[in-house]
Protein backbone atom coordinates (compact mmCIF):
# COMPACT_ATOMS: atom_id res chain seq x y z
CA UNK A 1 0.00 0.00 0.00
CA UNK A 2 1.32 3.21 -1.08
CA UNK A 3 1.73 6.18 1.62
CA UNK A 4 -0.88 8.17 0.09
CA UNK A 5 -3.35 5.22 0.44
CA UNK A 6 -1.96 5.08 4.04
CA UNK A 7 -2.88 8.22 4.42
CA UNK A 8 -6.22 8.02 3.50
CA UNK A 9 -7.08 4.86 5.24
CA UNK A 10 -5.75 6.11 8.82
CA UNK A 11 -7.55 9.85 8.48
CA UNK A 12 -11.04 7.46 8.03
CA UNK A 13 -10.28 5.48 11.01
CA UNK A 14 -9.76 8.25 12.82
CA UNK A 15 -13.40 9.69 11.29
CA UNK A 16 -14.59 7.00 12.44
CA UNK A 17 -13.15 6.72 15.21
CA UNK A 18 -14.03 9.71 16.41
CA UNK A 19 -17.59 9.68 15.45
CA UNK A 20 -18.21 6.13 17.61
CA UNK A 21 -16.82 8.04 20.67
CA UNK A 22 -18.44 11.18 20.30
CA UNK A 23 -22.03 8.88 19.87
CA UNK A 24 -20.98 6.57 22.80
CA UNK A 25 -20.91 9.98 25.13
CA UNK A 26 -24.20 10.91 24.15
CA UNK A 27 -27.94 10.43 23.82
CA UNK A 28 -27.63 9.48 20.25
CA UNK A 29 -30.05 12.81 19.54
CA UNK A 30 -32.58 11.77 21.45
CA UNK A 31 -34.23 12.53 25.06
CA UNK A 32 -32.83 10.27 27.75
CA UNK A 33 -36.15 9.44 28.50
CA UNK A 34 -37.64 10.57 31.61
CA UNK A 35 -39.72 7.51 32.30
CA UNK A 36 -38.19 3.24 33.01
CA UNK A 37 -39.96 2.71 29.63
CA UNK A 38 -38.35 5.77 27.75
CA UNK A 39 -34.90 4.87 29.23
CA UNK A 40 -35.87 1.06 27.65
CA UNK A 41 -36.30 2.87 24.24
CA UNK A 42 -33.21 5.14 24.37
CA UNK A 43 -30.98 2.26 25.13
CA UNK A 44 -32.28 0.08 22.33
CA UNK A 45 -31.88 3.54 19.62
CA UNK A 46 -28.61 3.66 21.05
CA UNK A 47 -27.44 -0.01 20.29
CA UNK A 48 -29.20 0.35 16.64
CA UNK A 49 -26.93 4.22 16.57
CA UNK A 50 -23.80 1.99 17.36
CA UNK A 51 -24.27 -0.79 14.80
CA UNK A 52 -25.09 1.37 12.23
CA UNK A 53 -21.87 3.18 12.70
CA UNK A 54 -19.67 0.07 12.56
CA UNK A 55 -21.81 -1.58 9.52
CA UNK A 56 -21.21 1.95 7.61
CA UNK A 57 -17.81 2.82 8.92
CA UNK A 58 -16.90 -0.90 7.65
CA UNK A 59 -18.78 -0.75 4.40
CA UNK A 60 -17.43 2.87 3.81
CA UNK A 61 -13.79 1.48 4.66
CA UNK A 62 -13.88 -1.44 2.49
CA UNK A 63 -15.00 1.18 -0.39
CA UNK A 64 -12.17 3.53 0.37
CA UNK A 65 -9.89 0.36 0.15
CA UNK A 66 -11.18 -0.90 -3.16
CA UNK A 67 -10.53 2.46 -4.84
CA UNK A 68 -7.43 3.38 -3.37
CA UNK A 69 -5.32 0.11 -3.55
CA UNK A 70 -6.99 -1.63 -6.93
CA UNK A 71 -7.34 2.00 -8.84
CA UNK A 72 -5.44 1.82 -12.07
CA UNK A 73 -2.51 3.15 -12.31
CA UNK A 74 -0.71 5.33 -14.93
CA UNK A 75 1.52 2.84 -17.57
CA UNK A 76 -1.12 -0.06 -16.35
CA UNK A 77 -3.16 -0.76 -19.27
CA UNK A 78 -3.35 -4.53 -18.26
CA UNK A 79 -6.35 -6.24 -16.73
CA UNK A 80 -6.22 -6.87 -13.23
CA UNK A 81 -6.17 -10.65 -12.21
CA UNK A 82 -9.55 -12.22 -12.41
CA UNK A 83 -11.67 -14.82 -10.38
CA UNK A 84 -14.80 -15.97 -10.47
CA UNK A 85 -16.57 -16.92 -7.22
CA UNK A 86 -15.26 -17.40 -3.63
CA UNK A 87 -17.65 -19.66 -1.55
CA UNK A 88 -16.02 -19.29 1.99
CA UNK A 89 -16.48 -15.19 1.36
CA UNK A 90 -19.62 -15.65 0.02
CA UNK A 91 -20.99 -17.56 2.91
CA UNK A 92 -19.34 -14.63 5.46
CA UNK A 93 -21.18 -11.79 3.61
CA UNK A 94 -24.27 -13.38 3.36
CA UNK A 95 -24.11 -15.09 7.38
CA UNK A 96 -23.42 -11.62 8.62
CA UNK A 97 -26.62 -9.22 7.74
CA UNK A 98 -28.54 -12.04 8.57
CA UNK A 99 -26.74 -12.18 12.51
CA UNK A 100 -27.15 -8.44 12.58
CA UNK A 101 -30.97 -8.88 11.29
CA UNK A 102 -31.75 -11.48 14.04
CA UNK A 103 -29.75 -9.43 17.07
CA UNK A 104 -31.59 -6.13 16.12
CA UNK A 105 -35.29 -8.11 16.13
CA UNK A 106 -34.62 -9.72 18.88
CA UNK A 107 -33.36 -6.46 20.92
CA UNK A 108 -36.11 -4.82 19.50
CA UNK A 109 -38.76 -7.60 20.72
CA UNK A 110 -37.23 -7.78 24.01
CA UNK A 111 -37.56 -3.89 24.98
CA UNK A 112 -40.93 -3.73 23.10
CA UNK A 113 -42.72 -6.65 25.28
CA UNK A 114 -40.73 -4.68 28.29
CA UNK A 115 -42.23 -1.49 27.62
CA UNK A 116 -45.74 -2.19 26.57
CA UNK A 117 -45.85 -4.38 29.50
CA UNK A 118 -48.74 -4.06 32.29
CA UNK A 119 -48.41 -4.12 35.81
CA UNK A 120 -50.88 -6.16 37.84
CA UNK A 121 -51.54 -3.57 40.19
CA UNK A 122 -50.52 -0.20 39.33
CA UNK A 123 -49.86 2.54 41.61
CA UNK A 124 -51.95 4.97 40.04
CA UNK A 125 -54.35 5.28 37.14
CA UNK A 126 -55.60 8.13 35.43
CA UNK A 127 -58.22 7.99 33.02
CA UNK A 128 -56.88 10.72 29.69
CA UNK A 129 -59.86 11.72 27.09
CA UNK A 130 -58.92 13.59 24.13
CA UNK A 131 -61.62 15.49 22.68
CA UNK A 132 -61.58 18.47 19.70
CA UNK A 133 -59.83 20.35 21.12
CA UNK A 134 -58.67 19.16 24.59
CA UNK A 135 -57.89 17.06 27.48
CA UNK A 136 -59.39 15.32 30.01
CA UNK A 137 -57.21 13.97 32.77
CA UNK A 138 -59.25 11.86 35.54
CA UNK A 139 -58.29 10.72 39.08
CA UNK A 140 -61.19 8.15 39.43
CA UNK A 141 -60.34 6.81 42.68
CA UNK A 142 -60.32 10.49 44.05
CA UNK A 143 -63.31 12.05 41.83
CA UNK A 144 -60.18 14.55 40.67
CA UNK A 145 -61.15 15.86 36.86
CA UNK A 146 -58.93 18.41 35.14
CA UNK A 147 -59.92 19.67 31.60
CA UNK A 148 -58.56 21.50 29.10
CA UNK A 149 -60.10 25.26 29.37
CA UNK A 150 -60.12 27.58 26.35
CA UNK A 151 -56.81 29.97 26.38
CA UNK A 152 -55.02 28.28 28.68
CA UNK A 153 -51.70 26.46 28.59
CA UNK A 154 -53.62 23.05 28.93
CA UNK A 155 -54.65 20.98 31.80
CA UNK A 156 -51.69 19.31 33.96
CA UNK A 157 -51.31 15.42 34.85
CA UNK A 158 -49.75 15.08 38.07
CA UNK A 159 -47.87 12.10 38.58
CA UNK A 160 -45.15 10.52 41.33
CA UNK A 161 -41.86 9.63 40.15
CA UNK A 162 -41.27 6.11 40.56
CA UNK A 163 -44.44 4.62 40.81
CA UNK A 164 -46.25 2.63 38.17
CA UNK A 165 -49.08 4.82 36.22
CA UNK A 166 -51.76 2.96 34.13
CA UNK A 167 -52.94 5.04 31.55
CA UNK A 168 -56.14 4.71 29.71
CA UNK A 169 -56.47 6.82 27.00
CA UNK A 170 -59.41 7.02 24.46
CA UNK A 171 -60.82 9.68 22.54
CA UNK A 172 -64.46 11.29 22.47
CA UNK A 173 -64.67 12.03 18.74
CA UNK A 174 -62.01 11.21 15.91
CA UNK A 175 -58.48 10.04 16.13
CA UNK A 176 -55.91 12.10 18.74
CA UNK A 177 -52.78 11.17 19.92
CA UNK A 178 -50.99 11.37 23.40
CA UNK A 179 -47.81 12.26 23.10
CA UNK A 180 -44.82 13.38 25.21
CA UNK A 181 -41.75 13.54 24.13
CA UNK A 182 -39.55 13.49 26.40
CA UNK A 183 -41.25 9.93 27.49
CA UNK A 184 -40.29 9.18 23.95
CA UNK A 185 -43.80 7.41 23.80
CA UNK A 186 -46.82 8.38 21.47
CA UNK A 187 -50.16 6.32 21.45
CA UNK A 188 -53.07 7.20 19.39
CA UNK A 189 -56.21 8.06 20.78
CA UNK A 190 -59.21 6.06 19.12
CA UNK A 191 -62.82 6.86 19.64
CA UNK A 192 -64.76 3.68 21.30
CA UNK A 193 -61.16 2.06 21.85
CA UNK A 194 -60.06 2.29 25.63
CA UNK A 195 -55.73 1.60 25.22
CA UNK A 196 -54.09 0.63 28.45
CA UNK A 197 -50.47 0.90 28.90
CA UNK A 198 -48.00 2.11 31.89
CA UNK A 199 -45.39 4.75 32.72
CA UNK A 200 -42.88 4.82 35.28
CA UNK A 201 -41.65 8.23 36.07
CA UNK A 202 -37.84 8.29 36.53
CA UNK A 203 -37.09 11.51 37.35
CA UNK A 204 -38.92 14.68 38.53
CA UNK A 205 -39.88 18.03 36.44
CA UNK A 206 -42.32 19.19 34.01
CA UNK A 207 -42.52 17.86 30.61
CA UNK A 208 -44.80 19.25 28.16
CA UNK A 209 -46.61 17.02 25.71
CA UNK A 210 -49.35 17.50 22.80
CA UNK A 211 -51.70 15.91 20.33
CA UNK A 212 -49.16 14.31 17.58
CA UNK A 213 -52.33 13.75 15.10
CA UNK A 214 -53.48 16.03 12.76
CA UNK A 215 -56.98 16.44 14.55
CA UNK A 216 -58.86 19.32 12.76
CA UNK A 217 -58.55 23.61 13.02
CA UNK A 218 -57.54 23.57 16.59
CA UNK A 219 -55.14 20.61 16.81
CA UNK A 220 -52.30 22.96 17.58
CA UNK A 221 -54.06 23.97 20.48
CA UNK A 222 -53.92 20.65 21.84
CA UNK A 223 -51.40 20.83 24.29
CA UNK A 224 -50.38 19.68 28.20
CA UNK A 225 -48.11 19.22 30.41
CA UNK A 226 -47.02 16.19 33.08
CA UNK A 227 -45.69 17.01 36.28
CA UNK A 228 -43.77 14.32 37.97
CA UNK A 229 -43.12 15.14 41.87
CA UNK A 230 -42.22 12.67 45.02
CA UNK A 231 -44.55 10.33 46.09
CA UNK A 232 -45.63 12.64 49.49
CA UNK A 233 -45.83 15.63 47.38
CA UNK A 234 -48.20 13.73 44.95
CA UNK A 235 -50.21 12.60 47.70
CA UNK A 236 -50.78 16.22 49.27
CA UNK A 237 -51.66 17.62 45.55
CA UNK A 238 -54.29 15.01 45.27
CA UNK A 239 -55.99 15.32 48.39
CA UNK A 240 -56.34 19.30 47.83
CA UNK A 241 -56.99 18.81 44.35
CA UNK A 242 -59.87 16.29 45.61
CA UNK A 243 -61.34 18.79 48.09
CA UNK A 244 -61.46 21.50 45.43
CA UNK A 245 -63.14 19.93 43.37
CA UNK A 246 -65.70 19.00 46.19
CA UNK A 247 -66.11 22.07 46.95
CA UNK A 248 -66.60 23.23 43.66
CA UNK A 249 -69.37 20.32 42.73
CA UNK A 250 -70.99 21.22 46.43
CA UNK A 251 -71.34 24.89 45.11
CA UNK A 252 -72.82 24.01 41.99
Amino acid sequence: MSVHARRVLSALVVAVGAALLSGCASSFGIPDGATEQGRDINDLWGRFFVASLIVGGITLALIVIAIVVFRRRRGDDALPRQSEGNVPLEIVYTAIPIAIVIVLWSLSMTTENRVLDVADDPDVSVHVEAFAWGWRFGYPQEGVELVSEPDTAGPQMVLPVGRTTRIRLTSDDVIHSFYVPDFLFKRDAVPGHVWEFDITPAETGVFEGTCAEFCGLNHAFMRFSVRVVEPAEYASWLRTAADAQAEQEATL
